[in-house]
């Protein structure tokens, strides 16, 4: 018995360092790696909200569900965007450099925030909203709501949204555990390994594509937001925020740009009956498919960037 209370004893004992030392590691994080934009307050909490380039077009990047650190993610498409547009990252509550805020996540409450960080910010309507994934909903939501401040939807492998009814969590098992292992700081001891992270990385294609640069405070803001508050709220909240979005007609008359991967095809076989269903009631439509992961920026910005700007400039001229 004497072993084993040991044992235990060296457990909890290790476990107390561990989360004194994340305490430490996260409060020096905060201090090392300062957000790169504005952040603006939305109801007592600080939202980030990316600016860069400069240019007739808006083009709003609204990352998918989850993704720790949306301005990282999205570098390989402003990098190359704001060349000659004005690109803007949203870092919605939960997300990046953004508190965690109190407020439910439903879909309301996320495309009212996010109209009110834009307006604060400065960045003006009319947008280009490109969203990957869960993004894609938002996007769509969002037109519904402010029709006018919408000048195209780029959907980025994202689903449209009546896909995702009675969608199921699929991470509610890891909804308790990484949040406990990010306390006693193991999650922060095995993000150190590079080839760990390449592996959590395996869908953003190892950020072959993202300058190095910026993985450090990749890293750093995946241990911060990983399973946070907000993101398993978002998730638990997503039937009724589809049936907010369904349950009001979509916007056909926005022009529309689909950029899929077959692979969602394969996920998912509801996407594509559906998918090109909205695209027959569109006005303007186009699809294009590439091969390839459902980080799909990540495996073709420059493709990527200049089927948006061509839709933009070209095809809806």
């Amino acid at each position: 018995m004497k072993i084993y209370k040991k044992i235990i004893l060296i457990l909890v004992g290790c476990l107390l360092i561990g989360f004194i030392i994340e305490i430490i590691c996260g409060r020096l994080d905060k201090n090392k790696y300062i957000a790169p934009g504005k952040l603006v307050e939305i109801n007592d909490n600080k939202m980030h909200i990316f600016g860069t380039g400069s240019g007739d077009n808006t083009i709003v990047l609204i990352p998918g569900y989850g993704t720790s650190s949306p301005y990282v993610d999205f570098q390989p498409l402003w990098s190359r965007l704001s060349e000659n547009n004005r690109v803007v990252v949203v870092e919605r509550f939960g997300y990046g450099f953004s508190d965690i805020s109190k407020s439910k996540r439903s879909m309301e409450n996320i495309i009212k925030e996010m109209n009110e960080a834009l307006k604060i910010s400065g960045e003006n309507p009319p947008y280009t909203l490109v969203g990957h994934s869960l993004g894609g909903t938002i996007s769509i939501a969002y037109s519904q709501a402010y029709p006018n401040e919408v000048a195209n939807i780029v959907m980025l492998d994202a689903p449209v949204p009546k896909v995702y009814k009675d969608w199921q969590r699929p991470f509610q098992p890891l909804e308790s555990i990484i949040p406990f292992l990010k306390s006693t700081g193991l999650i922060r001891g095995i993000t150190l390994n590079n080839k760990i992270m390449a592996l959590l990385r395996g869908e953003q294609n190892e950020y072959k594509e993202v300058s190095k640069e910026f993985w450090d405070i990749d890293r750093s803001l995946f241990i911060r937001n990983a399973m946070n508050s907000n993101v398993k709220n978002e998730m638990k909240l997503l039937n009724e925020s589809i049936k907010f979005v369904d349950d009001k007609p979509y916007t056909y008359e926005i022009p529309i740009l689909f950029i899929t991967t077959p692979n969602m095809y394969e996920m998912i076989p509801s996407v594509k009956g559906i998918q090109d269903e909205y695209i027959k009631k569109a006005k303007k439509a186009k699809l294009i498919e590439l091969n390839g992961r459902h980080y799909i920026h990540q495996y073709y910005p420059n493709e990527i960037s200049e089927a948006i700007i061509d839709f933009i400039n070209v095809d809806n001229k």
